[in-house]
């Protein structure tokens, strides 16, 4: 890919990172794109002598792995409603079509009431994301003979989002030059018409439960009381922004499901755990935190009438990537206001990943918590556009 310099008779032209280009004081560089996000910066003259700044920022979207999640509440039994879900939220367009090949649905999350054995087979799906990359994958479905007088077992599985940066071969990349904040400083993972209306958001007349399971923290040498502290506090700055009541029910146990997002039997609207890259065990999360992937999470809803009502939540934290690439093994929690004290980037990690949790998604404003790159000299506290998108969320009618 090559970069280009929006203006031309530049001098003393110097880029930022120059590793990654072909040369550093070129106007026109090339470079080989990773997965993720890359910055790059430029400085130097223009034509009248004038000193200039740009920024690049190059972002990757890979679909390595997509065709290994699941894309269906399947197995189910006949007489129970199949229900698919597309694992990236958000695109341009979606195509479903069923064993015969015939397209049944360009919805993004269709229905299929009362199904009998004739429906089980191999369905599609192709869909356009929301930055022109183009994935596609098939995926069985199996539907098991209803018991003769007997009930029939139902199986659900509720929605999920996923980060569809981190749903893992490279089809596109965009560049931006240069880069702009979007609008008010923040955006919902689902809107209702606007950008400026969250679509989906738990009900700020109610109490949402969280627990937080450190089981694969302690192993990696993070110290269980020092964390929670971290993760408490973390919780409280966006719980106060939001306006809705967050209350702590403890330490819990968790497992993985599926290697995507976790489980547990405690009773919690909201789940935080810590998990690993490994595809196996109980806190093996491969499937979503492969690669340099800190953290993710995810919420999934229920349809009202006019808007969504958020009813599960989940963080899971990679504790090998927190443990190796942060002091946070050996550096106490320091409970100060972020003003009062050098920047804690694993707070910031806590606090972006919780953003998730409670509806925002990315914005391109490196002043927002919700940048999707952890800065290390940024304060860990909200910015102005995360406030403002946390009050959206804690300002809609009760469901």
């Amino acid at each position: 890919m090559q970069l280009q310099l929006p203006i031309s008779g530049a001098t003393n032209i110097q880029w930022q990172a120059a590793a990654f280009l072909s040369c550093s004081d070129c106007p026109d560089p090339v470079t080989e794109p990773l997965f993720g996000d890359q910055l790059f910066t430029v400085t130097g003259l223009d034509g009248q002598g004038n000193p200039f700044s740009y920024e690049y920022n190059i972002y990757i979207r890979n679909y390595l792995d997509f065709g290994l999640l699941p894309f269906s509440n399947s197995p189910l039994c006949e007489g129970d409603t199949l229900v698919f879900y597309p694992n990236v939220v958000g695109a341009q367009s979606y195509t479903w079509a069923n064993p015969s090949q015939a397209v049944f649905s360009t919805a993004p999350f269709p229905l299929l009431p009362n199904v009998s054995q004739a429906d089980a087979g191999t369905y599609s799906l192709d869909l356009i994301d929301d930055l022109g990359c183009q994935a596609g994958a098939t995926f069985d479905v199996i539907v098991r003979p209803a018991l003769a007088g007997g009930p029939s077992a139902t199986y659900r599985r509720r929605v999920r989002l996923i980060r569809a940066a981190l749903a893992a071969t490279t089809l596109s990349a965009i560049l931006v030059a240069p880069a702009q904040a979007d609008g008010p400083g923040y955006k919902f993972f689902k809107n209702a018409g606007r950008p400026t209306k969250p679509g989906a958001y738990w009900d700020p007349c109610s109490t949402v439960r969280y627990g937080i399971d450190f089981t694969y923290a302690r192993k990696q040498g993070l110290r269980v009381v020092r964390e929670e502290r971290r993760w408490r506090s973390a919780v409280a700055e966006v719980a106060d922004a939001m306006g809705v009541r967050f209350v702590y029910e403890g330490r819990i146990r968790s497992r993985a499901s599926n290697g995507v997002q976790p489980r547990s039997s405690s009773g919690v609207d909201l789940i935080i755990t810590f998990g690993s890259e490994s595809r196996r065990g109980r806190y093996g999360y491969g499937r979503v935190l492969a690669g340099p992937v800190a953290g993710i999470a995810g919420i999934s809803w229920r349809q009202s009438t006019a808007a969504a009502r958020v009813d599960y939540g989940y963080v899971i934290i990679d504790a090998k990537e927190v443990a190796r690439k942060t002091n946070a093994t050996t550096s106490p929690f320091d409970p100060r206001p972020a003003t009062e004290r050098p920047p804690d980037v694993v707070r910031s990690l806590y606090m972006h990943e919780f953003g998730h949790a409670v509806g925002l998604t990315h914005v391109r404003d490196k002043k927002q918590l919700m940048f999707p790159r952890l800065l290390p000299q940024r304060a860990d506290t909200l910015g102005p556009g995360d406030l403002r998108g946390l009050r959206k969320l804690g300002n809609q009618r009760c469901f």
